[in-house]
């Protein structure tokens, strides 16, 4: 009796476990009739595209019949990109998507013709490389995309396809191709360069010197000529006439000297001091004086000269690296 005073809320003579289960019983009673409610009953295709897409009869642009650039280029010397876009939720997103599309048509056809016209123009020059003509070749792309214009677009009404006609003069190509090609000219690092030792001392330092010196121009794009006695004066006055041929050269003027030299029975240390200048024409590029020294053991000269060049160049390096990035 007790018992049944205390689960009053359960009818009267049936276990707890039973109630339980009839109640889950219940539930899935009513979830089966719900789903069969939605399956009974389907949804329509028409609104729910009107979710997803707005108005579905695809009119944010004028009807007209389909200009002849959307299936073939049209008959042109400037450069044409054609882009395109499905439908979108937004219309206006799906015409930037066409626009932007019709960009990158015009970029791939401005591309193929200005690599090809950079190619032939400088393949007489032996060391100018392929990398060297598509960063070219990317600078006028990049260059007169910016002045790109979208000269028409078209919405196809049937498929909701968006279409966008991109356009650029080819004169404007041209002058932009003209404007990239002298910008590399005026650069020192795309000019020949004459290295021009004038170091009293011979050696292991000095050839190591030499061959660092060379690899950091060839590193950044000189073409090295060979040097004569005839120009070393060209290091601290390349404005003089011997001094203009070859036309455009870089004069790298440099000295390697032996300050101090101190040894034990078992060890030698030599101190050198590396001074110089770069110069174009009237122009100062840089000019460094920096010190050096390399340690080894008495009979190792070569290893002592060979850290002291190296010290002495890596000191020098950032300071002539920095002004090779100038121009004219």
């Amino acid at each position: 009796m007790n018992q049944d005073k205390g689960n009053s809320s359960f009818p009267s003579r049936i276990p707890v476990r039973a109630w339980r289960r009839m109640n889950m019983v219940s539930i899935g009673i009513v979830a089966l009739s719900l789903m069969q409610g939605v399956f009974v009953h389907p949804v329509q295709a028409g609104p729910l595209l009107k979710v997803l897409f707005g108005n579905d009869t695809c009119t944010f642009l004028p009807d007209r019949p389909a200009p002849g650039w959307v299936n073939k280029r049209p008959t042109t010397a400037d450069f044409v990109g054609v882009g395109s876009a499905p439908r979108m939720p937004n219309p206006t997103d799906q015409i930037q998507v066409a626009e932007q599309n019709a960009r990158t048509a015009l970029a791939a056809e401005i591309s193929v013709s200005v690599k090809d016209e950079m190619t032939q123009l400088m393949k007489q020059d032996q060391d100018v490389t392929m990398m060297q003509i598509e960063s070219l070749t990317k600078q006028v792309v990049d260059q007169t995309l910016s002045g790109s214009r979208i000269e028409e677009r078209y919405l196809d009404r049937q498929s909701c396809m968006v279409y966008a006609l991109a356009m650029i003069s080819k004169a404007d190509v041209e002058e932009e191709k003209r404007k990239t090609l002298e910008k590399q000219r005026k650069m020192f690092k795309n000019k020949h360069l004459m290295l021009l030792d004038r170091s009293d001392v011979q050696g292991e330092v000095i050839s190591v010197m030499r061959g660092q010196l060379e690899g950091l121009f060839k590193g950044v794009g000189n073409r090295l000529l060979t040097a004569d006695n005839a120009h070393s004066v060209c290091a601290d006055n390349p404005g003089q006439p011997l001094c203009q041929q070859p036309t455009d050269t870089i004069y790298v003027g440099y000295k390697m000297a032996l300050e101090k030299e101190a040894t034990t029975p078992e060890f030698k240390r030599r101190i050198y001091k590396l001074t110089g200048n770069v110069r174009f024409k009237d122009r100062l590029i840089a000019s460094f004086d920096v010190s050096c020294q390399g340690t080894g053991k008495v009979s190792q000269d070569y290893l002592i000269d060979q850290q002291a060049a190296k010290t002495c160049f890596e000191k020098a390096r950032p300071i002539i690296a920095n002004g090779m990035e100038g121009s004219e």
